[in-house]
């Protein structure tokens, strides 16, 4: 595997991490969270993003 796939690879990592640090820290709507981890396929386009469901399986946070 070529080295720019593998860093994209990890920068998608990382930007989804965060990204489900801001949700499960209430900073952030599920629906931003949503649209943050669509973000970061197109961005970073994972290896495997064909194997990753198009909706997240997260249920809303009740409030």
């Amino acid at each position: 595997m070529e080295q720019q796939k593998l860093m994209d690879e990890l920068n998608y990592h990382r930007a989804q991490k965060l990204t489900d640090a801001l949700y499960h820290s209430g900073l952030i709507s599920f629906e931003e969270y949503d649209k943050l981890t669509l973000k970061n396929r197109h961005s970073f386009s994972p290896i495997y993003v064909d194997l990753l469901p198009k909706t997240l399986a997260i249920p809303p946070k009740k409030r």
